[in-house]
């Protein structure tokens, strides 16, 4: 079995007459956390509504663990955070842990079992009889989180997570996301907050004003990263052109974090100089 666990292929979708998705391509790798990022209307969130078969797609394929799938199978491997709080408020953590899990068809045992484990891992175990309505921003964020690994998926949707929470928080809230991640559980997240994206994340998809992702998408490793953007934004290289220049500066920067300061300080005579050493392997590779 390979390490990607989600591919998505040629994915299309429609409300009308309106083209919301337009052939969107990619593969995520297993324990990821990939931030999907775009301007504001141009099908985020339909995308993952698409892939979570909550929404039907109007065509393309989505590959789980090299095999497709229907909608019924993908709501059985993963969990969702949506933007809207998924739980009821008048309920204690516990009843609203308890109530989901009997709905979701686990036993007594099991609710039991996996409420206590989750709640001491979204480290809300002190206040397990409070009810929802009177928790902060921030618990209830963490409920929702427990909410959606209760059937233990391999897979979690988190949409815009971070929305109304201070900086301290939101921090939390992210060191809990990688501890999710070292778990083995791939995430993808909707945010706007891009930076903590790009400190964070392990991989990005970005989408267009169109509803497309970049044409030649792939999911570049970490010391790529600041290529990719000059790929993206800067070059118009094809597939095997990018390949090319990639591998050659495979080794520029040692982790994502240095490749995001370095590109944050370049200025327009560095970038340039930095944009000339990337055409000249271009211009190399193309005469072999």
């Amino acid at each position: 079995m390979s390490n990607i666990i989600l591919e998505i292929k040629n994915l299309n979708k429609h409300f009308k007459s309106k083209e919301v998705l337009k052939d969107i391509n990619f593969k995520i790798p297993k324990a990821s956390i990939v931030g999907i990022t775009g301007p504001s209307g141009c099908g985020k969130t339909t995308l993952l509504n698409c892939i979570a078969g909550i929404i039907h797609h109007d065509s393309g394929n989505i590959i789980f663990e090299d095999s497709e799938v229907d909608s019924d199978t993908m709501k059985k491997n993963m969990g969702f955070s949506f933007q809207r709080n998924s739980f009821y408020f008048d309920l204690t953590i516990r009843e609203n842990m308890y109530f989901f899990g009997t709905q979701l068809g686990l036993s007594v045992l099991e609710v039991h079992e996996r409420t206590d484990k989750l709640i001491e891992l979204v480290q809300l175990t002190e206040s397990m009889d409070v009810i929802a309505k009177k928790l902060s921003g921030d618990m209830q964020k963490r409920l929702d989180l427990a909410l959606a690994l209760l059937e233990e998926p391999k897979v979690i949707f988190l949409d815009e997570p971070f929305n109304g929470l201070d900086e301290s928080v939101r921090k939390q809230i992210w060191e809990l996301i990688i501890n999710l991640s070292k778990k083995h559980i791939t995430i993808l997240i909707i945010s706007h907050f891009l930076e903590e994206l790009e400190e964070n994340a392990n991989y990005f998809i970005e989408i267009n004003s169109k509803g497309k992702n970049s044409e030649g998408f792939e999911l570049f490793k970490e010391g790529q990263w600041c290529l990719e953007i000059i790929f993206n934004k800067v070059l118009k290289y094809t597939v095997k052109e990018k390949k090319i220049v990639s591998n050659k500066f495979s080794s520029h920067y040692d982790t994502k974090t240095q490749a995001i300061n370095a590109f944050k300080k370049f200025s327009s005579n560095d970038y340039s100089k930095f944009i000339k050493k990337v055409e000249m392997f271009q211009k190399k590779s193309k005469n072999k």
